[in-house]
C-alpha cells in the first residue's frame, strides 16, 4: 500500500468494503458443513442402533428386513459428504467475493477484512472440517461389523 493511496480507499480497505455476497449465501455455506454431519451422525446412529435393538435387549441377529440398510447408512455419509463439500466450495466463492482488494491487502488477518469475508473463510474451513468428520465416519461404518456378537 501506498503512503499516497486515497482516503476513502483505505477506509474501505479497514473495514472491508462493501460486501456483494448476500447473508443467506453466508449463513448456508458456513452452517450446511456441521447441518449435515449432525443428520448424518443422528440418521446413522438411529438406523443403525435400531438394526441391532429394537428394544432395551441386544440382538444377535439383524431384526427381518433390516438385513441391507448398510446401504442406506453409506448413502446418507456419502450425501453429508457432498453437503460438506460445497458448502465449503460456496464459502470460498463468497470469500473471493468478499474481498476486492486482496492484493493490496496482504496477510488475511493483517487486512481486516469485514464480517462477510470472516463468515467465509470460517465457513470454508468448517465445510472441510466437517467433511474431514464425515470421511471418518465412513471408513468407521465400512470398517466394523453391526451387530457383533
Amino acid at each position: 500500500m501506498s503512503a499516497n493511496a486515497d482516503p476513502l480507499d483505505m477506509r474501505q480497505l479497514r473495514a472491508g468494503g462493501r460486501s456483494h455476497v448476500s447473508p443467506a449465501s453466508l449463513l448456508a455455506g458456513a452452517g450446511a458443513g456441521p447441518v449435515a454431519w449432525f443428520v448424518q451422525l443422528a440418521a446413522d446412529y438411529g438406523l443403525a442402533s435400531h438394526r441391532c435393538f429394537p428394544t432395551q435387549f441386544v440382538r444377535i441377529l439383524h431384526l427381518p428386513g433390516w438385513q441391507d440398510i448398510w446401504w442406506e447408512l453409506l448413502l446418507i455419509n456419502l450425501a453429508a459428504i457432498v453437503v460438506s463439500l460445497v458448502a465449503a466450495a460456496l464459502s470460498y466463492a463468497n470469500w473471493r467475493r468478499a474481498r476486492p482488494h486482496a492484493k493490496a491487502a496482504g496477510h488475511v488477518i493483517e487486512a481486516g477484512e469485514g464480517r462477510a469475508a470472516f463468515i467465509a473463510l470460517w465457513g470454508t474451513m468448517t465445510g472441510l472440517g466437517f467433511f474431514v468428520a464425515t470421511i471418518f465416519d465412513t471408513i468407521v461404518l465400512l470398517g466394523m461389523p453391526t451387530c457383533a456378537s
